[in-house]
């Protein structure tokens, strides 16, 4: 049965694997391959151990584990755009796991998370135009395509980004 739970320090080194797994099958040819085959794995394992070690006051992360084995986790933090509201930063469910509705069901936290601290908040995402897959996903999940800009990618090279954004949350939450 796959539970959720906010992610604690003890999680760091197993998101931050996923993480980098997602990013080495969903971003092949989009990112450099010497970052994804070389460099990733310290890079994620760096940033969640510091999100995890020092959170700051706005961000949450939530974690779908099936049994004690982390398979995906959301992460988002409040108050980061004054139009756009909440940022969610990072989305990602285990290669074995997608299609049984466990992103779904992060999204929908991370929304009602959002909701209950300030009901007046809407939250977005950015998303690469070359991962068409999430993009349906999030089309799906109500998600809508507001700005197409230029983002900086890990290796110093850039791509481009949409902006994804959830306006009416006691809307879409219903």
């Amino acid at each position: 049965m796959i539970q959720f739970r906010p992610a604690e320090l003890k999680d760091a080194a197993a998101i931050a694997a996923l993480h980098a797994r997602s990013w080495q099958i969903h971003y092949r040819g989009i990112y450099p391959d010497q970052y994804l085959d070389q460099e990733v794995e310290a890079d994620r394992n760096k940033v969640w151990h510091a999100r995890l070690e020092n959170p700051t006051p706005t961000q949450h992360i939530i974690l779908a584990c099936d049994g004690d084995t982390p398979i995906g986790f959301a992460c988002i933090y409040a108050e980061d755009h004054p139009t756009w509201g909440a940022l969610l930063d990072n989305l990602h469910v285990s290669l074995e796991y997608k299609g049984q509705g466990i992103g779904a069901q992060l999204i929908k936290a991370v929304g009602a998370w959002v909701y209950a601290r300030n009901p007046q908040e809407s939250f977005y995402l950015w998303v690469l135009e070359k991962n068409v897959e999430a993009i349906k996903f999030y089309e799906r999940m109500g998600g809508k395509n507001v700005e197409l800009v230029l983002h900086e990618i890990p290796g110093g090279q850039e791509a481009d980004v949409y902006r994804y954004a959830w306006m009416d949350l006691d809307k879409w939450l219903s």
